[in-house]
């Protein structure tokens, strides 16, 4: 990797992405710990790429800020029928959510973590809003295939789990049981859990599961997004070793 530099970049981070799925496949145990020790990915590639940072590489709010701006416009651009794997996706967006939940800890001002919050919300219900709004017609002469029905779910599960922590206009959402509800979507997903299409998932959304987390108000908040995610990501995917250590 540390020969593949300038226009050979791409090509470095193809290889990367292969040797790293190689790794996944394997029968043995797995674990990302020893990717780190056995990779190592050159400063022109690591600009390339976008991942959750560290203290160490982010001097300020701001820089993070940055960083989630990249990250969110990158994954609103992903049409559904570029995506040949959910788990690919899913690790990206996952680091959305990180950054989304974070921004609210580190001093980002709270219009603008609120704004990066709603850039979440709107595209969590793009996901599954759009195949369910079109018409028959629609549905026949579209050339694009929607988001799978597990991307759907997960995506409007997250997004009613976050509108139920927000607050009135200007203040930040939950982050704490004592702060109390006052968008209340228990009932709304219920209604999703329910539907025809969500039937073999009844073990992930039913009352131990993901309804525990509307329910369930003074344990849950927006701090227990990434929780959620991957109660709902690792049955729903039991096969996609990488999402196992979400």
């Amino acid at each position: 990797m540390l020969s593949l530099r300038g226009k050979h970049t791409f090509t470095g981070l193809k290889l990367l992405d292969e040797a790293i799925a190689a790794y996944f496949t394997r029968n043995t145990n797995v674990d990302w710990t020893d990717i780190q020790k056995l990779l190592e990915v050159p400063s022109g590639c690591q600009q390339w790429l976008y991942t959750t940072p560290s203290n160490s590489t982010c001097k300020s709010p701001a820089d993070e800020g940055k960083i989630l701006k990249k990250l969110s416009d990158y994954i609103i651009s992903v049409k559904p029928k570029y995506v040949v794997s959910d788990t690919a996706l899913l690790i990206v967006v996952e680091k959305w959510l990180t950054l989304a939940v974070r921004q609210y800890a580190i001093g980002i001002p709270v219009p603008a973590a609120n704004e990066n919050l709603t850039t979440l919300t709107n595209w969590l219900h793009r996901v599954y809003s759009d195949e369910k709004s079109a018409g028959i017609l629609s549905r026949l002469i579209r050339r694009s295939a929607p988001f799978s029905q597990k991307m759907q779910l997960i995506a409007e599960t997250l997004e009613l789990f976050i509108a139920q922590q927000s607050s009135v206009p200007g203040r930040p959402p939950r982050r704490s049981g004592d702060t109390p509800v006052t968008n209340s979507k228990i009932e709304a997903f219920k209604s999703v859990a329910q539907q025809k299409a969500n039937a073999e998932y009844q073990n992930i959304l039913g009352p131990h599961g993901a309804a525990n987390f509307f329910t369930n108000v003074r344990r849950y908040h927006l701090d227990n997004l990434l929780e959620l995610f991957a109660l709902l990501v690792k049955p729903l995917y039991p096969d996609e070793k990488i999402l196992r250590t979400l």
